[in-house]
């Protein structure tokens, strides 16, 4: 608990958020598989997080403690003993916690605290007391995002798709209230015109594939183009450019456009922004894309021979973007397509970047 004379510093009391929900990235320390999930702490080497606020004006958010591992691990570190064999890391412990005030108005944010660069030992957010974002691989380019009221699914490609195999749809779409598409190729469209009948969700895509849904029978379409940002409650959708086709082939083999390829950027009042690529090569206008937009979080196409492979998806990361966080996708599921995420992770060595490598229905919370 922090000092009371510091509190009275800011005429504030003591406020403890029940739902806050840190998100503590020990990476390099206590190892990449261990994260948290719902809520719950990486392990007893963690310790315990109490997060308090004090004064709602200014929105000071402090450590309580972190208990045990940290201390076991600032001696071992030190003296060598189970992690005397990276003594590095014991210096990213020998810290000071960035205090951050926002004045006069609700804390509704505690950026990236990255203490001791390149890893990051603590990332922590606070959005006015709701839930944090949660981002939900499943299998392919798709991707179940929760936010707030937000529940969104993007390109839902169920049936059918090998890298979804043995996941439950109905669990996948639960209380979705919208579901966002990239392009109308059959692997990005996939189940979508079935689960808006089933659950009433509004679907988002380019004004062309737009119009063809909604000749498929989809009540609720909204559409825009690249350029375009569409406005929901909570969150907004900018279409961006992505290098690719966009079509559906009838059963005579005729290919009908269904107008541009886009990626998908989401802004949302109370959590980080969201990048999703959709199929595309790079380009070096994702260089404006990240200024204009500061994208947070990107979902990465790295498979090969549809879209970019790793290799070069690594390189437009690393050269146009600055994501805290990398989630690849477009790989595993078809053969002809790269089946693991290793030239991607080895060419992302060196990034602050943290690379997610979710199995089909992970969840992850940021």
């Amino acid at each position: 608990m922090l000092p009371l004379s510091f509190a009275d510093e800011f005429g504030a009391q003591h406020q403890t958020l029940d739902r806050i929900m840190p998100a503590i990235d020990l990476f390099g320390i206590v190892g990449q598989a261990d994260r948290l999930d719902d809520g719950a702490l990486l392990d007893d080497r963690a310790g315990a997080l109490d997060l308090q606020v004090l004064d709602q004006s200014y929105g000071i958010a402090v450590f309580k403690h972190i208990a045990g591992g940290i201390a076991h691990f600032l001696c071992t570190g030190c003296l060598g003993g189970q992690f005397g064999s990276r003594p590095p890391f014991a210096a990213r412990f020998v810290v000071h916690v960035i205090v951050i005030i926002r004045g006069h108005c609700r804390l509704s944010e505690i950026s990236v605290v990255r203490l001791f660069r390149p890893s990051y030992v603590i990332i922590y957010r606070q959005y006015k007391g709701e839930l944090p974002m949660k981002i939900t691989w499943l299998g392919h380019s798709a991707f179940r995002l929760e936010n707030g009221n937000a529940k969104i699914l993007i390109d839902p490609f169920f049936t059918g798709n090998p890298g979804f195999a043995g996941q439950d749809v109905k669990s996948a779409a639960e209380g979705i209230t919208h579901i966002l598409l990239t392009h109308g190729h059959g692997d990005h469209v996939g189940d979508t015109v079935q689960l808006a009948r089933e659950t009433g969700a509004t679907v988002l895509a380019n004004a062309d594939l737009a119009a063809w849904l909604s000749a498929k029978g989809v009540a609720k379409v909204d559409m825009g183009n690249t350029g375009g940002t569409v406005h929901f409650d909570g969150f907004s959708v900018t279409f961006t450019n992505a290098l690719h086709s966009s079509a559906q082939i009838t059963e005579d083999g005729v290919s009908h456009s269904l107008g541009n390829a886009n990626g998908l950027m989401l802004h949302f009042e109370d959590g980080p922004a969201v990048y999703h690529m959709g199929d595309t090569d790079i380009f070096s206008d994702m260089k404006l894309i990240n200024e204009l937009h500061q994208p947070d979080i990107g979902l990465v196409p790295i498979g090969d021979r549809f879209t970019m492979g790793g290799a070069v998806a690594a390189l437009a990361c690393q050269r146009f973007f600055k994501f805290q966080n990398v989630i690849p996708c477009h790989y595993g599921s078809f053969p002809i397509i790269d089946q693991t995420p290793d030239k991607f992770v080895a060419g992302m060595e060196g990034s602050e970047a943290r690379v997610h490598t979710p199995k089909t229905g992970d969840t992850l919370s940021f």
